[in-house]
């Protein structure tokens, strides 16, 4: 019963089409989740949140046969699109600081600061094009204003920064 549960599910999996706009949303939604949460442990988990569906997306988008959700493979995808030059360090290190965390349940260094830099880096993703497409100011907010409430936080932060 085993192999055939198995086979179903790799077979299922291979054919999966995957929605990047919704994948790469969801990492801006819980980035958003942990602005509205302050300081506080719920932030700092809804940030690691953020940085994992990041990850996956990035796996997703450079290599169409990635399906793993297993942080540890999705880490090793990154280093090795890392190395490859297919993305850029500061995505594997935000990754691998929030897997870090999981881990150990601290950051080593000053989280709201390393927020900040994390949503001005991934945003800044969006407008240099180094996602699935490139968006302009108006796209990026008609990108946030689409899903999961607007998220206010982040179009703010985009207005104001960009």
């Amino acid at each position: 019963m085993g192999s055939k549960s198995s086979s179903l599910i790799k077979d299922v999996t291979d054919t999966i089409r995957f929605d990047y706009d919704n994948i790469l949303i969801r990492g801006f939604y819980h980035l958003e989740k942990s602005f509205k949460n302050g300081l506080t442990e719920i932030a700092k988990k809804e940030y690691s949140k953020a940085l994992f569906k990041f990850g996956f997306y990035f796996c997703i988008v450079h290599d169409k046969s990635f399906r793993r959700v297993s942080l540890t493979e999705i880490s090793k995808k990154l280093e090795q699109l890392y190395k490859s030059s297919t993305i850029d360090t500061q995505i594997s290190e935000y990754f691998e600081i929030a897997f870090k965390y999981r881990k150990e349940g601290d950051f080593d260094s000053d989280f709201n600061l390393l927020r900040s830099k994390t949503r001005y880096y991934f945003i800044s993703l969006l407008k240099k094009g180094k996602t699935h497409k490139a968006m302009n100011y108006d796209e990026i907010i008609l990108f946030f204003s689409k899903y999961f409430g607007g998220l206010p936080i982040l179009k703010v932060f985009v207005r104001n920064k960009f």
